[in-house]
């Protein structure tokens, strides 16, 4: 049977509270709640077996509490059935999170919780206490509770808030809170973290309200409300439209009146309904001065061990701070000395009292004392400052330049509890620093610098100015379109955007300018990008060197050495036209003589007239002057001979190497070849014999040059000796090898005749 005070306290909710109609939801659910409803016309709420007044399982596994009756009044209106299923409250959350609930009937609201589950409005409120045993003394706070056994329900919101303070406390976890209090009593748990009313009405029903006491004020005031699983977005709405209504009309102060009832006054005078525990009072009070004096010898001799940690404590840290070599200071948040280094207390030339206490007014002139002092509020509103300073030691009067880091300290509320600051030595650096950047102003070659991503100029040294024409403070922050015609600027900044984009120098042998004066400059620059430590370009640095009159001098050195090449090849053109003008006399002279002897001497003399005339037929028309190429001259000098020696059958065959020679040595090597192919024409084969000629020039190792002239005709006579031969062409070949080549020869005469000879080639 179910209970009649429950029976009548539903229809008192129904009676006393405005009925909704279902035909009415529509004016608070909107089309898409009510179609949900539609749909789930029975929602499962999950609820703790003994959370009394809030829910528990009463006669009958009948479901009552606040929360239940609340969850009861908000079916009814919205025309749905509400059934609830009793189970422990990691029970309860675990139904929910895996679907076999639709709703908790109350969960306390965190952070961590709105990660899983989605809340409704706030319910109740419900102030969670430390409850211990009636005579404990030593458990006051929250902070009480490190090392100690703390009992709390499973999956209550109690250990989430240790584990936030950082406590560090035993967890004896029970199903229901009435198991917590009890283990209390019991002495197996130190403490218990509970919810007020849930504690008081175990307590009160079983008659231990002398057994348990609470200390302190709350932890944390519950926000009591409904929650379903995170993203039931329907159900949710439904169930925050619900509590919305009950608090309008009223339902909650209902609820509130019937499971906590109206406090009426007692008409017993004061001391007639407190005789009891005036009594208990004095007895307390004295177990507590007999406790008190206990505690004062304890707490005396807490206090000397602790004070002889905190001089050991004192004397590590003042000994960390004076291993710092830089100097280290540390102010109250009034700016007075708290602690510094040895390295500050030789700085300001006192000793460690003398300074503490202290401001920077005792140490330093009012002008300096109202920097340094505005910098300390810099820190202390920002959380950091920092600056450069000259400052000189008044031990040994030596001064420094130093960086000062300061930085604002916080205890573990958040409140600004002093400063400490840092100076570094920068003298050396700042040194380093002048010194190249007097050695980047004093570079004769332009120096600029400019910001990667907007291409500005941020740094020019002297010599930019003296070459642009403009002043560094004209340009700072400016690009390259605030001073050049547009199609330069585009061409700049085409460059820019290349040298940025790689590693390595970009080369732009020339750069032409105007000044600001409109005078045209040419510049040979170099750009490379600078880079921050991720690789990304931070800076473009740049250096042109002017070479407009480089330019210039190149430019009329080479008209000049135009000038001389047309007249050195007017000069190879007259010298070869007379070389030939000879070779014509000659040709015309051989045809007035009938001697053999005669005309053999006049085609020889005319070939060696072709082959020095060849030469500078070739230069003549070549755009080298000091080298011609062999190959080039040998197919000339052998379509001569052919014409020369017409009617023989000698077939000559060539390997040439793409070869330049000095002009020194052509004029020797086409007298010597003339010379070898000629003497085979004429002695190495009988009138009417085929034969063949072989020549060969290849580069050697060690810059030397072979050539070879072979055939396969008669060859030499076996007492032939070509250093003693009065043959004026072998002494010629052999004196040019060796005098004008300087080289060296060899004769082959096994299988016809193979000269060999070769010559450095520089």
């Amino acid at each position: 049977m179910i209970k009649k005070e429950a029976v009548f306290g539903l229809l008192l909710l129904i009676l006393t509270g405005p009925v909704l109609c279902p035909e009415d939801i529509s004016s608070i659910l909107n089309e898409e709640e009510q179609n949900w409803l539609l749909g789930h016309r029975e929602i499962l709420f999950v609820s703790q077996t003994d959370y009394p007044p809030f829910e528990f399982k009463g006669n009958e596994d009948y479901s009552d509490g606040m929360s239940i009756e609340l969850i009861r009044w908000i079916a009814t209106e919205f025309g749905f059935k509400a059934r609830f299923r009793h189970m422990s409250f990691q029970q309860a959350q675990e139904a929910v999170l895996i679907g076999e609930a639709d709703a908790l009937t109350s969960l306390f609201y965190s952070e961590k919780r709105d990660e899983s589950f989605d809340f409704t409005p706030l319910t109740w409120e419900v102030p969670a206490l430390i409850f211990v045993q009636s005579e404990r003394p030593d458990i006051r706070s929250v902070a009480d509770l490190r090392n100690r056994k703390v009992a709390m329900q499973r999956g209550d919101y109690a250990g989430e808030f240790l584990a936030d303070k950082g406590i560090d406390a035993t967890i004896i976890s029970t199903d229901t809170f009435a198991e917590a209090v009890d283990l209390v009593i019991a002495g197996e748990a130190d403490a218990v973290i509970g919810d007020k009313q849930i504690v008081l009405y175990h307590l009160f029903s079983q008659n231990l309200m002398n057994m348990v006491k609470s200390v302190g004020e709350p932890l944390y005031v519950g926000q009591n409300s409904i929650a379903v699983i995170e993203g039931n977005v329907y159900l949710r709405a439904i169930l925050e439209k619900g509590v919305e209504q009950a608090r309008e009309n009223g339902i909650f102060d209902k609820i509130d009146r019937k499971w906590t009832g109206v406090r009426y006054s007692d008409s017993r005078s004061w001391l007639e309904k407190n005789q009891t525990i005036l009594l208990f009072a004095m007895v307390s009070i004295l177990i507590v001065l007999v406790l008190i004096l206990l505690w004062s010898f304890q707490l005396r001799s807490l206090v000397a061990k602790r004070t002889a940690e905190l001089k050991r404590n004192e004397l590590h840290l003042q000994s960390l701070f004076d291993s710092v070599p830089d100097l280290l200071w540390l102010k109250d948040s009034d700016g007075k000395y708290l602690k510094c280094n040895n390295r500050y207390r030789q700085f300001l030339g006192h000793n460690a009292d003398q300074i503490r206490g202290k401001t920077d007014y005792d140490f330093f002139s009012r002008d300096k004392a109202d920097v340094y002092t505005e910098y300390d509020r810099i820190a202390m509103e920002k959380g950091e400052a920092s600056y450069i300073a000259d400052i000189r030691y008044k031990n040994d009067n030596h001064r420094e330049t130093v960086e000062v880091i300061k930085n604002s300290l916080h205890d573990e509320k958040g409140n600004l509890v002093g400063i400490l600051s840092i100076a570094h030595d920068m003298t050396e650096r700042f040194e380093a620093e002048t010194f190249l950047e007097a050695i980047v102003e004093n570079i004769p070659n332009m120096v600029f610098v400019k910001d990667a991503e907007t291409l500005r100029f941020i740094r020019l040294n002297k010599a930019a100015e003296r070459i642009l024409g403009y002043s560094a403070d004209d340009l700072k922050g400016k690009n390259d379109y605030d001073f050049f015609p547009e199609s330069e600027a585009d061409f700049f900044t085409m460059k820019d955007r290349e040298a940025l984009s790689k590693r390595e120098v970009t080369d732009i042998p020339e750069e032409p300018i105007l000044t600001s004066s409109g005078q045209s400059r040419i510049l040979h620059t170099q750009k490379i990008s600078i880079r921050n430590k991720e690789g990304k370009p931070v800076y473009l640095l740049g250096i042109s060197e002017d070479i407009t009159e480089r330019k210039r001098i190149e430019n009329e050195m080479r008209k000049t050495l135009k000038e001389k090449e047309i007249l050195l090849k007017e000069v190879h053109h007259r010298v070869k036209n007379n070389l030939q003008v000879v070779s014509s006399l000659l040709s015309l002279q051989s045809e007035k003589t009938g001697d053999p002897r005669a005309l053999e001497v006049f085609a020889e003399a005319e070939n060696k007239v072709k082959s020095m005339s060849l030469v500078h037929e070739i230069l003549y028309k070549s755009d080298s002057f000091d080298r011609i190429p062999i190959r080039k001259y040998m197919e000339n000098l052998m379509s001569h001979l052919r014409e020369m020696y017409v009617g023989r059958d000698i077939e000559i065959r060539m390997d040439i190497e793409n070869i330049d020679i000095q002009l020194e040595n052509a004029v020797s090597c086409g007298l010597i070849f003339t010379e070898l192919i000629s003497n085979t024409f004429k002695h190495a084969f009988a009138e009417g014999e085929r034969g063949s000629v072989n020549i060969s020039v290849n580069a050697l190792e060690g810059g030397k040059i072979q050539a070879v002239v072979s055939d396969n005709g008669c060859g030499f006579p076996e007492d032939f000796n070509p250093e003693g031969t009065m043959s004026m062409g072998i002494r010629l070949v052999i004196d040019l090898i060796e005098g004008q080549l300087e080289g060296e020869w060899s004769l082959n005469r096994e299988n016809g005749t193979e000269w060999t000879f070769t010559w450095p080639c520089e």
